[in-house]
């Protein structure tokens, strides 16, 4: 980003090379996949940074439809945001960030056309950058995941042969160490299911890493037969489909949120985000901020993680002691008249904290989040501004936190009820047909390899969606007996392929117990509120 920043001021100027910022953001997508998975992302992405530029350059002279423009962009980035990004990410934001900012470039100044192009180059530039970053460390991805699935496993298969503590207590650790381990592998699938083509012969680094992906992954399923089905004998080694199992289709995701027993909580979190963004930006508008985009950006920055409402009104904290914090540091260096140098420092130093507090303390990442966009901002704008400017800077974010967390408390309370009964119904249904491919010895046909990949995303949205969900309605808390019973059964199912006599399995008692759980799922509860 820095680079990106450096290069484009060197030959554009000041002016509009701090705008190089906003196709900078590329950077940060897919910072822990390979080669081909960030090439494959970059092409998918990298042309919705400037087309967004571009569309808020175009409406911003009409400051209503800019404002409705922005929600309806917002609405649809967030919801194919959350269906199909598998894992940690960067977030929706990135996506409709620049189209905020393109309105008031559009309707305020007459550089809306060059920023666009700006945009574009920077984009391009960027993601250049980062990917020489992998063309000199070659296969560190791929190395770094199969290394946290190796330590993972190796963490699972010693505390399994462990003793000396409480049953109770030795039976939570392992699940916890064997739902960690699960997720390495699955990770690691992922990473080296998307660095090759399965046109092209792999090479011997990425065959080695392959074939002892697939020892782990033989490793932990053996290790769980032993925990589910004692005494059975395992397949280790032999098993005839050694590929890694990989990330859901896309047609799957999308039938997971707009299918059978559909898991809604990326349209909520959708709808939250437009619907927030689209009062804050009106309000801002009846009000005469001059940066209305600033609220619609503070607004849909707390809800556009999908958060449980305890983090999300934690988060809008954090977001505006943040923005205090950066008009604080800019209002103290702006008098000074920095010169262009110093200007493009800040900024520079601004994306470094960013990256830096990012998963530490929100708070801090604002703070240089703030400090980023308004030395952004004060590059194209006169100093005389600056006071002005840091005060609709602090207004707006009043404004959007303040929307963000009326939108919250108003939405979605039949929601956690809802997607945890979804979610634990689709964990259950996967779990029987990866059990009927186990059973008929299908587990390592093309038809078992994808019930058990599907059974694993869902087992590992299981862990992370219910406790979110838990947070946010109190009457789930008393289904954790429950989720956990699901989670075993899900665990049992996928150590079930590895049992080299699989008509010896006992899936009858597992049917019987799986229906069980599913008469017991919470029910519809009808909230008095809503």
């Amino acid at each position: 980003m820095a680079a990106a920043l450096l290069l484009i001021t060197v030959f554009a100027g000041t002016h509009l090379g701090a705008m190089a910022l906003f196709g900078s953001l590329i950077s940060l997508w897919n910072t822990n996949q390979s080669l081909r998975s960030r090439l494959r992302r970059y092409a998918a992405v990298a042309p919705i940074f400037p087309a967004s530029m571009a569309l808020g350059v175009w409406v911003g002279p009409v400051p209503w439809l800019a404002i409705s423009t922005e929600a309806l962009v917002i609405f649809l980035m967030a919801v194919g945001y959350h269906v199909f990004i598998v894992g940690p990410g960067p977030g929706p934001i990135h996506l409709f960030y620049a189209c905020a900012v393109g309105t008031y470039l559009g309707g305020s100044t007459d550089i809306g056309g060059p920023i666009v192009a700006v945009t574009a180059v920077s984009t391009v530039l960027t993601a250049v950058l980062s990917l020489s970053d992998l063309l000199v460390r070659g296969h560190h991805s791929e190395r770094q995941a199969v290394t946290a699935a190796r330590g993972a496993v190796h963490a699972f298969l010693h505390a399994a042969a462990e003793e000396g503590e409480s049953p109770r207590h030795h039976e939570q650790r392992i699940h916890r160490l064997r739902h960690t381990a699960t997720a390495a592998v699955d990770h690691a699938a992922a990473v080296l299911s998307s660095a090759r083509s399965q046109r092209v012969r792999p090479s011997r680094i990425r065959q080695q890493l392959g074939q002892e992906l697939h020892t782990l992954d033989g490793l932990l399923g053996t290790g769980a037969l032993a925990q589910d089905y004692p005494g059975a004998a395992a397949h280790l080694g032999n098993a005839p489909h050694p590929d890694p199992l990989g990330q859901p289709s896309a047609r799957y995701l999308l039938r997971r949120t707009f299918g059978r027993d559909p898991v809604r909580l990326p349209i909520l979190v959708g709808l939250r985000c437009a619907s927030a963004g689209l009062a804050a930006g009106t309000l801002a508008l009846a009000l005469h901020v001059g940066h209305a985009y600033w609220a619609v950006l503070s607004a849909t920055i707390v809800l556009h993680g999908g958060l449980d409402r305890n983090s999300t009104t934690l988060r809008a904290a954090h977001r505006l002691t943040g923005t205090l914090m950066g008009v604080l540091v800019i209002s103290a260096i702006e008098p000074l008249q920095p010169p262009a140098a110093v200007q493009i420092a800040v900024i520079i130093v601004s994306v470094w904290g960013m990256n830096l507090f990012l998963p530490r303390n929100y708070a801090l990442a604002a703070t240089f989040i703030t400090m980023m966009t308004l030395q952004a901002n004060v590059a194209i704008t006169s100093v005389d501004a600056t006071p002005h400017l840091v005060g609709q800077r602090v207004l707006a974010t009043l404004i959007g936190v303040a929307a963000a967390l009326v939108v919250l408390v108003c939405t979605g309370r039949r929601m956690p009820h809802r997607t945890a009964r979804r979610q634990l119904t689709r964990t259950l249904r996967a779990t029987t047909e990866v059990l009927d491919h186990a059973a008929a010895g299908r587990s390592f046909t093309e038809d078992g390899r994808k019930a058990r990949r599907d059974l694993r995303f869902e087992l590992l949205a299981c862990a992370d969606l219910l406790p979110r969900l838990s947070a946010d309605d109190a009457y789930l808390t008393h289904c954790q007996e429950i989720s956990q019973a699901v989670q075993r059964q899900a665990h049992a199912a996928l150590a079930a392929g590895w049992h080299a006599q699989p008509d010896q399995l006992d899936t009858t008692a597992r049917s019987e117990e799986i229906r069980s759980l599913l008469d017991r799922l919470p029910k519809q509860r009808t909230h008095p509120f809503m």
